[in-house]
């Protein structure tokens, strides 16, 4: 059933966390998983050969256990944020992730979407990335308090 249906790759999440063949499932197999789960469609997932790096795959879990709005609400509800969402991300889709949060806080949220992105963003679309960080930290930086 794995290699009809990759995803179903055990612990797929962590699939992302750890290099080739380290228990988690065939080479062939985590490749496909990890296009399927975190690359949008004809990106090469190659270009993340060791995926997350241990301690960041910590850290998140440790993150998820926090309740996600006491996350977004910690600004005090004045800290503007920007949520880069990539358009294709089957993990946190745009209508689930960015979407909610800019309907939630309006104000202070902005949404950049990345096209021909997974959620692998960052190695699918370093340069996009940079541009959008770079353009709202210029955007903030008018108005921080000083």
């Amino acid at each position: 059933m794995r290699a009809a249906q990759p995803w179903r790759c055990r612990r797929l999440r962590r699939a992302g966390g750890h290099g080739p063949g380290r228990g988690y499932c065939a080479d062939e197999i985590r490749r496909s998983a990890l296009a399927y789960a975190f690359f949008a469609e004809g990106n090469d997932p190659n270009v993340w050969p060791g995926g997350w790096h241990t301690s960041l795959a910590i850290a998140q879990d440790g993150a998820d256990t926090v309740e996600v709005n006491q996350r977004w609400r910690a600004g005090g509800g004045i800290v503007p944020m920007h949520v880069i969402q990539a358009a294709s991300d089957v993990v946190s889709p745009p209508r689930v992730g960015s979407a909610l949060l800019a309907a939630d806080f309006p104000d202070r949220v902005l949404v950049t979407v990345v096209e021909k992105a997974g959620h692998a963003l960052l190695p699918e679309q370093p340069e996009a990335v940079a541009e959008a960080v770079l353009r709202f930290l210029a955007k903030v930086g008018h108005t921080a308090p000083g």
